[in-house]
């Protein structure tokens, strides 16, 4: 079986030196919207991201995401706002929320498991 193309499989988790893992680039078409890149990521975060995003009805106008293609690791996020409130501070909350929310997971599996 040939793999000359197959990529390394570090190289979908181990970020270059040189390499920033969030990109955030402010969306000149829309009003209070931005484009946010996090690098070495797949639809796993992706999905949960943008779930925990639409959770904030009262600030959050839209999110979405996308995997431009599947030998790029990279998820591309999608966030609009209100005017009252920073996309960014949007996406900043929402990862907060799910770090909490996985600690709770991580607190109440160790409390099972002993």
């Amino acid at each position: 079986r040939c793999k000359m193309n197959a990529q390394e499989r570090y190289e979908k988790f181990v970020l270059p030196d040189d390499a920033h893992k969030v990109t955030v680039v402010k969306d000149e078409k829309v009003e209070n919207a931005v484009a946010i890149t996090v690098e070495r990521e797949d639809h796993t975060i992706g999905n949960l991201i943008r779930h925990e995003l639409h959770r904030d009805r009262e600030y959050v106008q839209f999110a979405g995401y996308k995997v431009e293609h599947p030998l790029e690791h990279k998820v591309k996020f999608q966030v609009k706002s209100s005017m009252d409130r920073d996309p960014v501070e949007c996406f900043k909350d929402a990862l907060e929320r799910l770090s909490d929310e996985m600690s709770n997971i991580e607190q109440a599996i160790k409390k099972k498991v002993g």
